[in-house]
C-alpha cells in the first residue's frame, strides 16, 4: 500500500482545487492511501472531501505531522515553498513533487526547482519560454490543473442567479479586505435596486464569509457564504451570471462550464498580472478594470511578489473611500448587469488544455512514483 501526502499552500482556493483535482485520480489508483495536509482557508475544502482523502491534517493544529511524512511513499506539494523546503531538508529521502501554477509570476527562478524529484510548471503564458530554458529532465511544463464535476444543463439554469466569486481571499501575505468589502457594497446597492430581478450570491472562505457578514448590509435577496468545491460548482452550474475576481481555478472551470463571465477587480498582485494574460487568451472577455478609472492603474510584471501584495491592499484601502471611484464602479455594475445578455461564456483563442491531472498520473506512473 503507497502512501500519498499532498499539500497545498493556503493561497486562496487555486492550489487546493488542483491538490484536489490530482487527489480524485488517485484515489482511483490501485494501493493507494492519500493523506491531505493543509492550513485554512484550504483546509476548509480538503474537510469536505473525505471521500478522497484518507485523513486530513491541520498544519497548524497538528504538533508534528512528521509521522505522515515519514510513512510517506511520495510528497505532493502545490505551490507552497516553505513546505517544499522543509521536505528537502528534513524528509530528503522522500520524493517529492512539487506542482507550480505560477512559475509565469517568478521574477527570479524559485529555490526550490532544482531540488525537486519533478517540478511541474502549468501552462500559462510565457511558462513554456522558461522550461525550455532550464532545460531538466526533471522540470516539465504541464497542461492546466481544472476539472468541473456538475453538469451545466440550460433548462436548469436559475435567469436572475449571479454568482459573485472572490476567491479565498485569506494568504500568507495579507487579505485585501477593502476591496473585497467595497465592491461587495456597490454589487448589494445594485441588488437592493433590483430585488425582484435577482438574486446575489457571494462566496468566499469561511473566515472571510464571516467577516463580510459583519461589515455589509443585510439584504434579502444577497447570500454570502463558504461553500465546498462540488457544492460551488453546482452552483455555478446553475447560475446566470458569475462575477468573479480573476484566478486561475475559477477562470478555467468557468470555461469548461461555459458559463457568462465578467471579471471585477482584481483583489491581490497574481490577479493584476492573470486578467492581462487573460485579455489575449479570451479577446472578448467582459470586465470592470483598474485601467477605467482616473486615480487607479493595472499593477505592471516586475515587481516582488510581496511589495506587488502591498500595492494592491493600498489600492484597496484608496478605492474604499474614493466616492468617485466607487461611483464610478456601480455605473460599470449596472451597465454590465443590466445587458446580461451581452455577457458571454469565456471563448478562447486557442485551443486549451485543462488535462494537467491526468497527464501528472501519467508522468509518476513513468517515473514509478505510483
Amino acid at each position: 500500500m503507497k502512501k500519498i501526502v499532498i499539500q497545498s499552500v493556503p493561497f486562496c482556493y487555486g492550489p487546493t482545487s488542483i491538490a484536489i483535482a490530482i487527489g480524485r485520480l488517485l484515489r482511483n489508483q490501485p494501493d493507494c492511501t492519500i493523506i491531505a495536509v493543509g492550513k485554512n482557508p484550504s483546509l476548509e475544502l480538503l474537510n469536505a472531501e473525505l471521500d478522497i482523502f484518507s485523513c486530513v491534517i491541520d498544519m497548524n493544529a497538528a504538533e508534528d505531522i512528521s509521522d505522515a511524512l515519514l510513512s510517506a511513499d511520495l510528497i505532493i506539494s502545490v505551490c507552497d515553498f516553505d513546505f517544499a523546503k522543509m521536505c528537502k531538508t528534513d524528509f530528503s529521502e522522500k520524493p517529492l513533487v512539487f506542482v507550480d501554477p505560477l512559475l509565469w509570476m517568478w521574477e527570479s527562478l524559485p529555490d526550490i526547482i532544482g531540488r525537486c524529484d519533478l517540478y511541474l510548471a502549468l501552462e500559462f503564458p510565457g511558462v513554456s519560454g522558461i522550461v525550455s530554458r532550464i532545460c531538466s529532465e526533471s522540470i516539465l511544463m504541464i497542461p492546466q490543473v481544472a476539472e468541473f464535476t456538475a453538469i451545466r444543463d440550460q433548462g436548469k439554469v436559475q435567469h436572475g442567479r449571479i454568482l459573485v466569486n472572490l476567491g479565498g481571499m485569506l494568504s500568507p501575505l495579507g487579505t485585501n479586505i477593502s476591496l473585497a468589502l467595497a465592491m461587495c457594497e456597490e454589487i448589494i446597492n445594485f441588488a437592493e435596486k433590483n430585488k425582484s430581478l435577482i438574486t446575489v450570491d457571494i462566496r468566499t472562505s469561511h473566515a472571510m464569509a464571516i467577516k463580510l457578514k459583519k461589515m455589509l448590509p443585510k439584504v434579502s435577496n444577497v447570500n454570502i457564504a463558504s461553500l465546498s468545491i462540488q457544492v460551488f460548482q453546482s452552483e455555478l452550474a446553475k447560475c446566470e451570471i458569475l462575477l468573479t475576481v480573476p484566478g486561475m481555478s475559477i477562470v478555467y472551470e468557468s470555461f469548461i462550464a461555459q458559463v457568462p463571465t465578467a471579471f471585477i477587480l482584481p483583489l491581490n498582485y497574481s490577479q493584476h498580472l492573470q486578467i492581462s494574460r487573460y485579455r489575449k487568451i479570451f479577446p472578448k472577455l467582459s470586465e470592470i478594470n483598474w485601467n477605467i478609472f482616473d486615480s487607479f492603474y493595472e499593477l505592471p510584471g516586475g515587481i516582488e511578489e510581496s511589495e506587488g501584495v502591498r500595492m494592491a491592499q493600498k489600492m484597496g484601502v484608496a478605492f474604499l473611500t474614493d466616492a468617485i471611484a466607487r461611483a464610478k464602479f456601480q455605473q460599470l455594475l449596472s451597465d454590465l448587469l443590466d445587458n446580461k445578455n451581452k455577457i458571454g461564456s469565456l471563448h478562447a483563442c486557442c485551443e486549451l488544455d485543462v488535462s494537467g491531472a491526468t497527464k501528472i498520473m501519467d508522468i509518476l506512473h513513468n517515473q514509478n512514483l505510483i
